[in-house]
């Protein structure tokens, strides 16, 4: 028998057998509804693209995609390309921006600059002594942490003081708490 064995053998016959169609597909689900945007300009994140290198990756893929350049049956997909290297560069080149989108996302990024977002009208950074523009990166990262917990810790918080006990509805015994509706 060659070096391949017996129970090589094997192992190669149920792998090929196997068509993947009855594997765990509980990832299908988990892949990111827009592309990254590190990838999607061409550049890696470690180590962090550098401004100069944002700004020639922006210009080469707007340049190629932009839509007045693209024959008349192609600028509708050139559109929506350009809109998103447009997002791309706009969020990594601005230092937070880049910072929110590493921890949280395109979604981050939209929630943090939208209405009572961190960044947003009615905002955190609104309220602050020290403007959050003067932050350096790093003081910025830690600020938006530290707001992150924060918004967190009180989310917990309003939803553990609100809790009634669903099945002691009606009893004398219940317990109402400060918040509670009724």
């Amino acid at each position: 028998m060659s070096s391949f064995g017996q129970h090589g053998a094997q192992e190669f016959r149920a792998s090929v057998e196997d068509d993947g169609l009855d594997g765990d597909y509980s990832m299908v689900g988990d892949y990111p509804v827009e592309a990254d945007y590190y990838v999607l300009l061409g550049l890696s994140r470690n180590p962090p693209p550098t401004d100069a290198e944002i700004r020639s990756a922006y210009r080469n893929l707007s340049l190629s995609f932009h839509p007045d350049k693209q024959p008349p049956h192609l600028r509708h997909a050139a559109e929506t390309q350009f809109r998103r290297i447009q997002d791309a560069y706009d969020t990594l080149i601005d230092p937070k921006k880049r910072i929110v989108y590493d921890i949280s996302g395109a979604e981050g990024v939209r929630q943090e600059w939208g209405q009572l977002g961190a960044m947003g009208t009615g905002g955190e950074a609104q309220k602050q002594d020290v403007g959050v523009k003067a932050m350096s990166p790093d003081e910025f990262r830690r600020w938006f942490l530290k707001t992150m917990k924060k918004r967190e810790r009180q989310t917990i918080e309003s939803l553990v003081s609100s809790r009634v006990c669903v099945f002691c509805a009606g009893s004398p015994y219940v317990k109402t708490y400060p918040n509670d509706p009724r």
